[in-house]
């Protein structure tokens, strides 16, 4: 049989290293409302708010504890300085779904918005610019502190389709993202907006850009880009399909929530991601880094948790990297595993091209033998389990 797949080399597979405790730890949540809304000034001080919560709550010891600060329901908040906030919002408050705040979101102010409609996502270049995006797929712009807002309407397509998050990477250069894939950019302060493809196919919810050159974007994938985001690449994150929100420290360290309790960190620029355990199955929302060590994350039914060692290497235990030799299979080929303690529980699963199980052998040697036997030639799926837990699956030729 020819060997289409070059498999006559070691397949060197590290596995995803596993959690080993519950990194996250919940902390006491002011509201049993879905938070949305997070953003911090310094290490200490941060807020937290909901599109109907009707409440801005604030921290000043890095997110340990959390009072009600204002009264203003926030789908997302952008602190620029000490002082100068602006916010978004699902729902009018008595201050309308645009607002902004001059002293340090003790009190907010309206902007009068072209429109009514719900207000997604705001991002500030300034003390006086600033970007809104709105259920109508605008973009509303300030740049004279909310005096005045101009409207521009982007060009989105496809029935269902919505603008999700919005970030610009310097004064100039921006761009939005929207559910169904579709990636807005300008490169005049928001003058124009013209579409960019991504080349892949995903709906997108969050994008942050790290550097001018350096990005990330988050929804259904996860996708990076290194030259400003004229191309895209997609980052593995294995079985997972709803990242609903994503914070990188720098160019290397970030970490993505996603729907029912999801966290994943990655601290090489997202070639690898780690899962985290969060503690809850609850949605997150969206997530923050407050320093090098620390991250908070909120989401459903008030859940508020912390991190304070979220880039630690202790967070994690060493994976088990298994190899399998030589790929094609013609009489033997070994299985090799380390790091990680044979037992009685760990075996081999051997599934054909249709699914079924053909063949069950019990692993009993960290270099075990596999034996082609009576297998007809043809692919096979090779599933490691320990107990009942998956540990890797490997595709493999026998000849």
């Amino acid at each position: 049989m020819k060997n289409t797949f070059t498999y006559f080399v070691l397949l060197a597979i590290g596995l995803t290293a596993l959690p080993m405790k519950a990194q996250w730890a919940p902390v006491t949540s002011p509201t049993t409302g879905n938070l949305e809304a997070i953003d911090f000034i310094d290490a200490n001080t941060g807020f937290i708010s909901g599109g109907f919560v009707s409440r801005l709550y604030k921290t000043t010891d890095g997110g340990v504890t959390w009072a009600s600060f204002s009264n203003y329901p926030m789908r997302e908040v952008h602190f620029v300085n000490a002082t100068t906030a602006y916010a978004s919002s699902h729902v009018a408050s008595q201050v309308g779904t645009m607002q902004k705040s001059v002293n340090g979101g003790t009190t907010f102010t309206g902007i009068t918005p072209p429109n009514s409609s719900s207000y997604l996502g705001v991002f500030a270049t300034s003390t006086t610019t600033a970007f809104f995006i709105n259920t109508e797929n605008k973009v509303l712009k300030t740049t004279n502190g909310g005096a005045s807002v101009s409207s521009y309407t982007l060009g989105v397509t496809g029935s269902g389709n919505q603008v999700t998050d919005i970030h610009f990477s310097d004064a100039n250069t921006g761009f939005i993202c929207t559910i169904t894939g579709n990636l807005f950019k300008t490169t005049n302060a928001g003058v124009t907006w013209t579409l960019s493809p991504t080349g892949i196919s995903a709906s997108l919810r969050s994008i942050q850009f790290v550097t001018p050159q350096i990005g990330y974007m988050g929804g259904s994938k996860v996708l990076k880009t290194t030259n400003g985001g004229a191309t895209w690449t997609e980052q593995i994150i294995p079985g997972v399909n709803s990242i609903t929100a994503m914070s990188f420290y720098d160019a290397n360290n970030g970490i993505v929530v996603g729907l029912s309790g999801k966290i994943y960190r990655t601290a090489d620029g997202g070639n690898t991601w780690i899962p985290q355990v969060s503690g809850t199955t609850n949605h997150l929302r969206n997530v923050y880094f407050v320093d090098a060590n620390t991250a908070v994350a909120v989401g459903d039914n008030g859940t508020v948790l912390r991190n304070a060692a979220v880039l630690a290497s202790s967070e994690v235990v060493k994976a088990p990297v298994v190899t399998f030799y030589p790929n094609p299979v013609t009489s033997q080929s070994i299985l090799s595993i380390s790091d990680m303690q044979i037992n009685d529980a760990l075996k081999l699963e051997v599934y054909n091209t249709n699914g079924q199980l053909v063949r069950e052998d019990k692993i009993t040697s960290s270099e075990f033998a596999f034996q082609k036997g009576s297998l007809q030639a043809g692919i096979y799926l090779l599933n490691i389990k320990d107990e009942n837990k998956t540990i890797k699956t490997i595709k493999i030729v026998v000849e």
